[in-house]
C-alpha cells in the first residue's frame, strides 16, 4: 500500500486552532478523524480543507498523522492510533504537549516516527518548539518554514529542561519582581514608580545578558554587593523578614556567579542525557526505512 498524505486526529475547537491559521499544514489535509462522525464532519467545514472520518483505521493510507489533542486524551489517540495502524514508516506529530516524543512508547513500538511540537509562549504563533525523531521534525520543519514559522529544535527527550527555562525565564522571576517592587515600596516610591523603576532596570539587565552572557555580571560589583549585605542584612530583616530572605538568596546565588568558575555546568550533561536519548531512538524500529 502506498502511504499518501497528511491525517488530523482532533478534538476542542479546532477553527481556535494555531493549525487553522497555517495554511501549508491545511493544504497538506487529506483525512481528518474524531470518533463523532458528526463532529468530524463539522471540523473539516470549519477549516475548508480534508475530507472526516471516525476511526483511526480511517487513517491507514496517511503518510503523515497529526494528534492535536487535550494532554488528558493523548495516551487515548496514540494507544488507538498504535492498535489500529501498521505505523512502520509513518511519521506521528503530537501537537501542543509538554512530554517528550520517547513517552510515547506504543507509537515507538508499532514503528512510528514521532515529534512533538510545541508553540512558544508570547510570540504569537510566529516561534515553535519541535522535538523528536529527525525525519519527522524535518517534516514539522518543512511545513512550518513555509508558513513563516520560525522552528527551534531541541535536542532528543530535553523537553523538561526547556520547559524549566520557560519558568525560570517567566512565572519563576515574578517573585523577585514582587520582591524588588516592595523592597521600592518601603523606601518611599510609589507603586507605578516602584513598577517603572523594576521594569527600566530589569530591562536593561536582560540587554546586558543578552549581550555579553554571564560576563555582564560586574565583577567589581561583587565586594561592596558583600559588604552591603553584611552592614544592611539585619536593618531589611526588621523591616520584612520575607524581604530578606528573598534578598539573602538572589544576592547569594549572585555573587556565586562572579565566584570565577561558570555557574551553570549542566551543559555537558544536557548534551550526554540527549545523546542517550537519540540512543534509544535509534533502536527503536521506527529509525529505520
Amino acid at each position: 500500500m502506498r502511504l499518501r498524505g497528511v491525517g488530523l486526529i482532533a478534538q476542542g475547537a479546532i477553527s481556535q486552532s494555531f493549525l487553522a491559521r497555517v495554511p501549508a499544514f491545511l493544504n497538506r489535509l487529506t483525512l481528518l478523524m474524531n470518533p463523532r462522525p458528526q463532529v468530524a464532519a463539522r471540523m473539516t467545514n470549519a477549516l475548508r480543507a480534508g475530507r472526516s472520518v471516525h476511526t483511526y483505521a480511517g487513517l491507514q493510507q496517511m503518510k503523515s498523522i497529526w494528534v492535536l489533542v487535550g494532554e488528558d486524551l493523548l495516551d487515548t489517540a496514540a494507544a488507538g492510533l498504535a492498535d489500529s495502524i501498521r505505523l512502520q514508516g509513518r511519521t506521528v506529530i503530537l501537537c501542543k504537549t509538554i512530554r517528550n516524543s520517547a513517552d510515547f512508547t506504543p507509537l515507538h513500538l508499532a514503528g512510528a516516527r514521532v515529534a512533538t511540537l510545541f508553540m512558544m509562549p508570547e510570540a504569537d504563533e510566529r516561534i515553535f518548539i519541535v522535538e523528536g525523531h529527525p525525519i519527522a521534525v524535518s517534516e514539522v520543519t518543512a511545513i512550518l518554514h513555509e508558513a513563516n514559522r520560525k522552528v527551534m529544535v531541541l535536542r532528543p527527550a530535553t523537553k523538561p529542561l526547556y520547559i524549566s527555562g520557560l519558568h525560570l525565564s517567566a512565572h519563576l522571576l515574578l517573585p523577585w519582581f514582587g520582591a524588588a517592587v516592595e523592597s521600592f515600596r518601603l523606601a518611599g516610591l510609589s507603586r507605578p514608580e516602584a513598577t517603572l523603576a523594576v521594569q527600566a532596570i530589569a530591562s536593561a539587565a536582560l540587554r546586558a545578558y543578552i549581550r555579553a552572557g554571564e560576563k555582564a555580571l560586574p565583577r567589581e560589583e561583587a565586594f561592596h554587593m558583600q559588604r552591603f549585605l553584611e552592614q544592611s542584612r539585619e536593618q531589611i530583616r526588621q523591616v520584612n523578614p520575607r524581604l530578606a530572605e528573598f534578598y539573602d538568596a538572589d544576592a547569594g546565588m549572585w555573587l556565586n556567579m562572579v565566584g570565577g568558575k561558570r555557574f551553570w555546568k549542566g551543559n555537558k550533561a544536557a548534551k550526554t542525557f540527549a545523546a542517550a536519548a537519540a540512543e534509544h531512538l535509534a533502536g527503536d524500529p521506527s529509525n529505520g526505512g
